[in-house]
């Protein structure tokens, strides 16, 4: 039987590792990771707290903070999600994060860069979207949304059909507005490619 060997790190090596790990992740952002480096910091990050509680701590703290600025507020300005849903990874991460270290240190300790962090989350109810179904072959705009919607509104319009506990696929693109420094609008065209098909055209006001 073959004998599993172990590698002894030293846990600044553990956390440059993870530290690297997230930030390769966030210049991937695909359909592997970060959510992959998550993963990794969730698994060994509690090992970290049984050798040094405050190393442990510490780096968490710092994949927090760098979690909301070069992910979340790098990578999702515009609180827009992917198709690989890694906006909502993220945030789910941070709070995984914040409420790690609140158990572990037992404080109230914030990221410098939180307004940052609630600030990309109030995105998500500002009514700044109308709505039309592509439909027939030439894809004809048809406006469902009168009255713009936030993103919160239109999502649950796009999936109200998928019935309760199936899991729906979709695509996504993206098209600039315009190619002015300080308008970062964007439209998007959402392709329901599973249980259903249909596409939806989102235009950002």
């Amino acid at each position: 039987m073959e004998t599993k060997k172990k590698l002894e790190l030293d846990l600044k090596d553990i956390y440059q590792l993870l530290i690297s790990e997230c930030r390769y992740g966030y210049r991937r952002n695909n359909h592997l990771m970060p959510d992959g480096a998550y993963d990794k910091v969730k698994r060994l990050v509690p090992q970290m707290y049984e050798i040094d509680k405050e190393y442990a701590v510490y780096t968490v703290k710092q994949i927090c903070e760098e979690c909301i600025s070069e992910q979340l507020i790098w990578n999702f300005h515009d609180g827009e999600d992917d198709e690989h849903g890694n906006r909502q990874d993220a945030i789910d991460f941070v709070n995984w994060c914040l409420d790690w270290i609140h158990k572990n240190e037992a404080s109230s300790w914030q990221p410098y860069n939180y307004n940052g962090f609630t600030a990309n989350l109030k995105k998500d109810a500002e009514p700044r979207y109308l709505v039309y179904e592509l439909r027939g072959k030439s894809k004809r705009k048809k406006l469902i949304t009168p009255t713009p919607v936030s993103k919160n509104e239109y999502h649950d319009l796009l999936f109200k059909d998928i019935p309760a506990g199936v899991t729906g696929t979709y695509r996504k693109e993206e098209h600039l507005v315009s190619n002015k420094l300080n308008d970062r609008r964007r439209h998007y065209v959402y392709h329901i490619l599973s249980p259903f098909k249909k596409d939806y055209y989102i235009k950002h006001i």
